[in-house]
């Protein structure tokens, strides 16, 4: 190690006029290893370092002098030493904590204390703790990030009060979930303060249109079909894709984004039949025998989905079937997994959460630790948010300052500018095996 590579390692120290360099020894190092490396005698060492004395020791901390023979030289002068630049950032966290609800007492005790904590507010609790965590991992001396925390009731009057605040005119950043009305008020205020808004909340793309400061962190229920018709393409050749609509105006936005993402990477077009015509006779004279028929079904209707699922499964020794669902399918309760599995059901996500792998498990443990509770989607989704915001400023980013893709612990982001804003493209295929949901090869 040079005594150049040891000064961006170590702090630095003047005693006396003359410059050290405070060095930590790792295990394995003897007296004369660290003589020789830093091209001192063993005398000089130990006379700069009494406690040698009792022996050399791991981890214990020695003094090295910048300059052998103690002879300070004019480029040594502690007046030339240029400290490390510190970033500093500001971040403001507008959540719907509701604190207020968990303080109403109790009628039974008189004591708002026993009051268990409200279900939503708990939640932006969670989301707050994983932004913590976070911040401990993006822990360094040249990035400091200063965070405040907004309870915004999820209504617009008290974040008009709120953007009144002097320290919000110090933010940098704002991290945001909502309902429609406040996320268009802090959008409003990000467009004409120039601040990034960066939220979690599902289908936000509309709100944040024609904000180029606008981040959507999931995708937009449109952007997944179109994203998903793209990957079907990709994914499944030679096969008969066909859009099966139950008649809805979400489901023919939905149907549309995915024709149009299939046929933009397909040589064969995908087609649609509105089953209200003529239901499920109607269904089976747009399939094809011998041939595997890919049927995207848009539908966040329970009934609708156990009903088809129910008699395709009954069609299977004359047809074959590729079933593709959306993620509101995961919430289905009714509906018999082993019959997903017969007809190969896929859904698509936007989140791509591992529990198995190595970055959730530490995460699991350090909430269990820290919390003595399981974290929720919301936790991790938190973390990600302040990661993507500390990962485009630490020291090296590409970009420094400007979120940029990231491979975060909820879903992994990927932004593109549509439609004036920043949105997240990215999704994930699943499908059913062994009465659960595996991924998608």
């Amino acid at each position: 190690m040079l005594l150049d590579e040891l000064f961006n390692r170590s702090e630095v120290q003047w005693i006396k006029g003359h410059k050290y360099y405070v060095y930590k020894v790792e295990k394995g190092e003897t007296v004369f290893s660290i003589t020789k490396r830093f091209k001192i005698s063993e005398e000089e060492l130990k006379k700069n370092n009494p406690d040698l004395k009792d022996g050399l020791k791991n981890k214990m901390t020695l003094l090295i002098p910048a300059v052998p023979g103690g002879k300070p030289a004019d480029s040594e002068k502690k007046a030339d030493i240029k400290k490390p630049t510190v970033k500093e950032i500001h971040v403001g966290l507008m959540l719907p904590v509701n604190i207020w609800k968990s303080m109403i007492p109790d009628s039974a005790y008189g004591d708002s204390s026993r009051n268990e904590m409200d279900a939503e507010s708990l939640e932006q609790l969670e989301f707050y703790e994983g932004a913590l965590h976070a911040l401990d991992s993006l822990a360094s001396k040249n990035l400091k990030i200063h965070l405040s925390v907004f309870d915004t009731e999820n209504d617009t009057a008290r974040v008009g009060q709120l953007l009144r605040e002097p320290r919000v005119k110090e933010l940098n950043y704002i991290i945001a979930i909502g309902n429609v009305n406040v996320l268009k008020k802090l959008n409003q205020f990000s467009t004409t303060s120039k601040i990034d808004l960066l939220t979690p909340a599902l289908n936000s793309s509309d709100v944040l249109k024609n904000n180029i400061h606008g981040y959507a962190l999931l995708p937009s229920s449109v952007t997944q079909c179109y994203e998903a018709g793209k990957m079907c393409a990709k994914k499944f050749k030679n096969v008969n894709p066909v859009v099966v609509q139950s008649g809805t105006s979400k489901e023919h936005d939905r149907s549309v984004a995915f024709i149009n993402g299939w046929n933009d990477n397909s040589e064969f077009n995908c087609r649609s039949i509105d089953y209200s015509k003529g239901e499920f006779p109607f269904l089976l004279a747009s399939m094809v025998k011998g041939s595997n028929n890919l049927l995207f079904v848009p539908s966040s209707n329970e009934d609708f989905v156990n009903n088809l699922v129910t008699q395709l499964n009954d069609t299977l020794d004359v047809y074959r079937v590729t079933m593709l669902g959306i993620p509101t399918w995961q919430s289905f309760g009714s509906i018999d997994p082993g019959v997903m599995e017969n007809l190969h059901t896929h859904l698509f996500t936007a989140s791509n959460l591992d529990y198995d792998s190595s970055r959730s498990t530490s995460f699991r443990r350090f909430f269990r630790s820290m919390y003595m509770a399981e974290p929720s989607e919301a936790a991790y989704q938190g973390f990600d948010a302040m990661m993507l915001i500390g990962k485009s400023n630490i020291p090296g980013a590409q970009n420094p300052g400007v979120i940029s893709d990231y491979e975060g612990l909820y879903s992994t982001y990927r932004f593109i500018q549509v439609n004036g804003l920043n949105e997240n493209q990215f999704i994930h295929m699943v499908r059913y095996e062994g009465y659960k949901l595996v991924e998608a090869n």
